[in-house]
C-alpha cells in the first residue's frame, strides 16, 4: 500500500512539477509579449506624434511659399534681404525636422531607442511654422498700421 501511495504521490508532484513550469513559462513568454506590444505602441505613438508635427507645418510653409521663392532668388542673385533670412530660418528647422524624422524611422528599425528620443525631442518643426506665422501676422499688422495713417 505505502509502495503504490508512493507512486501515486510521485507523479501528482511530477504533474505539479510540469504545471507549475508551464505556467511559469507562459507567463514570462506572456511578460515578453506584452513588453514587445508596448514597444510597438510606443513606437507608433512616437511616429504619429513627429508625423503630426510635420502635417502641421506645412499649411503655414505652403501658404507663405513667397517667402521661400523671394529669398532663394535674392541668395541666388546674391542681394539677401529680409525673405532671404525668413526663408534660412525657417527653411533650416523644417529641413533639420524632416531629417531627424528619418533618422528616426531608421533608428525604430534598428531597435536605437537613445537615437529615437534624441530625434523626437529635436524635430523643430514648430520652429518653421512660428517663423513664418510671426513674420505673416507682423506684415499684416503693419499693413493694417499703414493703412491707418493713410487716412
Amino acid at each position: 500500500m505505502n509502495k503504490k501511495l508512493g507512486r501515486v504521490l510521485h507523479s501528482h508532484v511530477w504533474i505539479y512539477f510540469v504545471l507549475l513550469f508551464g505556467f511559469a513559462a507562459a507567463a514570462l513568454l506572456a511578460e515578453q509579449f506584452m513588453l514587445a506590444a508596448a514597444e510597438a505602441a510606443i513606437t507608433a505613438i512616437m511616429l504619429v506624434a513627429a508625423l503630426l508635427q510635420l502635417f502641421l507645418t506645412l499649411p503655414p510653409v505652403y501658404l507663405n511659399r513667397v517667402y521661400y521663392t523671394r529669398g532663394l532668388k535674392a541668395l541666388w542673385n546674391k542681394a539677401p534681404n529680409m525673405d532671404s533670412l525668413i526663408f534660412v530660418g525657417s527653411g533650416a528647422s523644417l529641413l533639420y525636422g524632416i531629417v531627424s524624422l528619418l533618422i528616426m524611422g531608421y533608428a525604430i528599425g534598428r531597435n536605437d531607442w537613445e537615437t529615437v528620443l534624441h530625434c523626437r525631442d529635436n524635430l523643430y518643426f514648430e520652429s518653421a511654422a512660428m517663423i513664418l506665422t510671426l513674420i505673416t501676422v507682423g506684415k499684416y499688422l503693419e499693413s493694417i498700421a499703414k493703412g491707418k495713417t493713410g487716412d
